[in-house]
């Protein structure tokens, strides 16, 4: 492995300097008040939160000469990129992308559920992992019951008495960077990756279904101490409309809309890697209530204005090389460590292609952080890295990716048939 402190640059563009506000991103802020109240919030002094450092980034202080952009990223305002630069950039990305999913190979012997599961959500169905029997997709192989550790279910609640159907409940184990470390968590993945609710799991010797695992998440949401609900909430607007509602374990009704306004009060910042997953999971139910045509108010319209502020506040504290600030939505910032500039970057640029609307997704800002991105792939390609940071930034550059040209997505070009040869690149545990 390459000597770190070797590769220090000493000579880092001061983050901080000031940067001028962009003009709002989202155009359905019609009433002045709406835009008032944004631009009050976004320009408050920012605050320094206790969740910094809180997601767990390796710390490799690997930074090479010459990995910023010294090119600024341009206005906001220039006339959209051009079809051929479009281009150039879809393929550096499909790239980073296949190397990334053949060279980094996973495998149940060295990795737990928790990296393999971070694999999933960037690739879904064609992500393999390497186990005693051969190469299998990971989804498919935890559907047969396949043995990964951390990966715990077991039954949960009787859903019918009269054909005693249970629900089917994923273990937690947060803190051991092995299980889930999230509530709800894996139903997220899994329900990402393309399962339907009639998709089966085999789980201690019996066969359930997709539906028996989201109706005990459902009923156990007030069990959920800590109203973390990131992951519920991008579980549940998988599979039901935003309007959905029902009765949980606590006697009381309970319904995605309650679960946004839980999850809206926190605010920016609040939550793990700068909040970013809370973000994700507003955004995710805000998309499809807008695809379902339902109104955008009350607390609706109170997670479109904290999205909104998270769109302004990554642009704001957008570096000049492209990156985005290693202190997330709350101040600027940088840093040495290319595995700490991955994960940040990483997180705010899948949070962005979930949020930003069509007309910014070519923007000339946005196509310098995604170049950004792709540098610190290439620049960390000989290295292990924390699997959490590295494939949420796969993630993001997959979502990216279909969204800059939804007419040709990224096909992953799965190596699930094929037993992992020798000398390819492995990911090292946390």
């Amino acid at each position: 492995m390459p000597n770190y402190n070797e590769h220090l640059q000493q000579d880092i563009r001061n983050p901080l300097s000031p940067r001028p506000l962009p003009l709002p991103l989202r155009s359905h802020l019609t009433t002045m008040s709406q835009r008032n109240r944004i631009a009050r919030a976004a320009s408050k002094p920012p605050a320094f939160p206790a969740w910094v450092g809180k997601c767990g980034l390796l710390s490799l202080l690997i930074f090479a000469p010459g990995c910023l952009n010294s090119e600024p990223p341009r206005s906001v305002a220039r006339p959209q990129t051009a079809a051929t630069e479009v281009a150039q950039l879809a393929e550096r990305v499909d790239q980073i992308l296949d190397y990334t999913l053949k060279r980094r190979r996973l495998n149940t012997d060295t990795q737990a559920a928790w990296q393999i599961l971070h694999g999933v959500l960037a690739y879904g169905k064609n992500f393999p992992v390497d186990h005693g029997e051969g190469t299998s997709g990971v989804v498919d192989f935890l559907q047969r019951g396949g043995n990964i550790r951390g990966f715990e279910l077991q039954p949960g609640r009787i859903l019918d008495e009269s054909s005693e159907r249970r629900g089917l409940v994923a273990v937690m184990q947060p803190g051991t960077k092995a299980g889930q470390g999230h509530h709800d968590q894996w139903l997220a993945i899994l329900a990402q990756s393309g399962l339907t609710l009639t998709d089966t799991i085999l789980a201690d010797g019996q066969k359930f279904t997709v539906s028996d695992f989201v109706e005990q998440v459902k009923w156990d949401v007030p069990r959920n101490l800590n109203q973390e609900y990131s992951w519920t909430l991008i579980g549940l607007t998988e599979y039901y409309p935003t309007t959905t509602f029902w009765t949980a374990a606590d006697g009381e009704t309970w319904s995605i809309e309650r679960l946004v306004e839980v999850e809206t009060d926190y605010g920016l910042g609040d939550g793990p890697c700068g909040g970013t997953h809370r973000l994700i999971g507003l955004a995710m139910a805000l998309n499809k209530r807008r695809r379902e045509g339902a109104p955008v108010e009350g607390v609706w319209l109170d997670a479109a204005d904290l999205v909104e502020r998270a769109l302004v506040n990554a642009r704001r504290f957008q570096n000049q090389d492209g990156s985005f600030s290693t202190n997330y939505l709350s101040r600027g910032g940088t840093s040495q460590d290319l595995a700490q500039n991955l994960g940040t970057t990483g997180h705010l640029v899948e949070f962005l292609a979930i949020a930003m609307p069509e007309r910014e997704i070519q923007a000339p800002w946005m196509m310098a952080a995604v170049r950004n991105l792709c540098d610190l792939f290439d620049k960390t390609k000989d290295y292990d890295l924390e699997c959490g940071a590295l494939y949420h930034a796969a993630h993001g550059l997959v979502l990216y990716r279909n969204r800059m040209q939804p007419e040709t997505p990224y096909q992953a070009q799965s190596p699930i048939q094929s037993r992992s040869p020798s000398g390819l690149l492995s990911v090292q545990r946390d």
